[in-house]
């Protein structure tokens, strides 16, 4: 605490049986990496810090669904953002262990007020149930998009059938007149 970090000594994640780590009042911006590797760690104290986001869930590029990094965090069951500049909590919620989560002093605007109110086994369900319908949209959409590709790649091998269908006729003609030549 209160040693202005700007980041997490790498040193202090490498202690498996830690059950309690606090990088409270320091200049933490992003989410420590590593986290995940602590699995004694039960109470996480990361108050009073510059934690503006914290590690992201949805798919990728290629529209492959990850619940993110925070999910695989499976021990925690108590975790301080009081105090940080954090809009988005959902990603906490993803955590499975977590009975109870700090978050006074952020500026919170996800999930709307009226979740926050439901206090966290609401906010979780709220939202995993919000999450299945975006996981269930996401694998629309990559079916959707895998179909699309399919129909591109037959219309392709439609057209390179019609060129060679159309060489073939050109080809053919080109002969008959060169029999008709001939005779």
């Amino acid at each position: 605490s209160d040693n202005y970090l700007m980041r997490v000594p790498q040193g202090a994640l490498s202690a498996s049986s830690l059950t309690r780590l606090s990088i409270r009042a320091n200049h933490v911006v992003n989410w420590p990496p590593g986290l995940t590797t602590l699995e004694s760690l039960l109470t996480l104290d990361l108050s009073w810090n510059q934690l503006g986001r914290l590690p992201e869930y949805g798919s990728d590029e290629n529209l492959i669904w990850s619940n993110g990094p925070l999910a695989g965090i499976t021990s925690i069951t108590h975790l301080d953002l009081t105090s940080n500049t954090l809009q988005d909590i959902r990603p906490a919620l993803l955590m499975p262990s977590l009975s109870r989560l700090m978050l006074k002093g952020n500026p919170i605007l996800q999930p709307p007020s009226e979740e926050m109110a439901l206090g966290l086994d609401g906010m979780r369900r709220a939202f995993l149930e919000r999450l299945e319908g975006e996981k269930e949209q996401v694998e629309r959409d990559r079916v959707a998009k895998e179909d699309a590709e399919m129909v591109k790649k037959e219309a392709d091998n439609l057209r390179r059938i019609q060129e060679a269908m159309k060489d073939f006729r050109e080809m053919m003609a080109d002969m008959d007149e060169e029999d008709a030549d001939d005779s």
